[in-house]
């Protein structure tokens, strides 16, 4: 195992998740790369079972999967430590449900194809949270180095050439290693860059509940509401619910409504 960098796509303008997908595989075969397969990672959260009197925040710990390593999986509490444990590790946390629950809904997984490209893997997946499609990760995996270090500038171009400009930084889990070695024994690095990436869907989730909430609070009794909740969320324009929540809120009426976006079933 070697360097690996793990990093969320935006979403092609005027193109839904699965389009940009289709669009990622058809540039990483025309630069010669060959299908190997699928993969998947997912990500189960629990929380502390019981009330917290401490007055902290709870803590939570994730339980990861990754096809990479079938046999095992990995525990990581919320800003540490970790543990890689047997892959049956999520009968003993059913077994631990006095002390940890499940939080229900939370469940988050990357699923795709997985890419062979000389000495580099990708794994272009879909992100999906309560069985819908959140957003889109890569990972690119440069398989003869350990240290990013000497092996980044090369890893940013090769990125460069199916990403654009939409490349990421050199991931912080190596920032904060000495001499930034990466850990080639298990995949504690890739799997703690993919709960970073988890943890900005759960967010963009959230921020997305908390606008749709807010929109039918206001539009209570119309039906208008949910088509222009559900358009808005899945083209995750933020700045456009929030606006048209600013017109519907200035406004009684709904005229704003139908001239801001079309009437269901046209085009936008």
């Amino acid at each position: 195992m070697g360097v690996t960098c793990v990093c969320q796509v935006p979403v092609a303008e005027g193109k839904s998740v699965q389009q940009t997908v289709d669009i990622l595989h058809r540039k990483l075969e025309q630069l010669g790369a060959v299908k190997q397969g699928n993969f998947c990672v997912d990500c189960e959260t629990y929380h502390a079972a019981g009330s917290n009197t401490s007055g902290q925040p709870p803590k939570f710990l994730y339980v990861m999967h990754n096809t990479e390593t079938p046999l095992s999986c990995l525990a990581l509490f919320e800003g540490g430590p970790y543990l890689t444990a047997d892959g049956n590790f999520d009968v003993l946390m059913v077994k631990l449900k006095s002390h940890f629950q499940n939080a229900k809904g939370h469940k988050v997984e990357s699923r795709g194809s997985r890419y062979q490209y000389c000495d580099f893997l990708i794994k272009v997946g879909t992100v999906t949270m309560s069985s819908s499609a959140r957003g889109i990760s890569v990972e690119v995996e440069y398989c003869p180095c350990v240290v990013p270090g000497d092996c980044w500038n090369l890893m940013k171009e090769f990125m460069q050439s199916f990403l654009g400009p939409s490349i990421p930084e050199l991931p912080s889990v190596y920032t904060t290693k000495p001499e930034g070695l990466y850990v080639p024994v298990d995949s504690t690095d890739t799997m703690t860059q993919y709960l970073e990436l988890f943890g900005k869907v759960r967010k963009q989730q959230l921020r997305s509940e908390r606008v749709v909430f807010v929109l039918r609070k206001h539009l209570t009794g119309t039906v208008a509401w949910v088509w222009v909740a559900q358009q808005c969320v899945q083209k995750r324009t933020e700045v456009a619910m929030l606006t048209l929540f600013s017109g519907i809120k200035a406004s009684s009426r709904l005229f704003s409504l139908t001239s801001l976006c079309p009437a269901p079933g046209h085009a936008s």
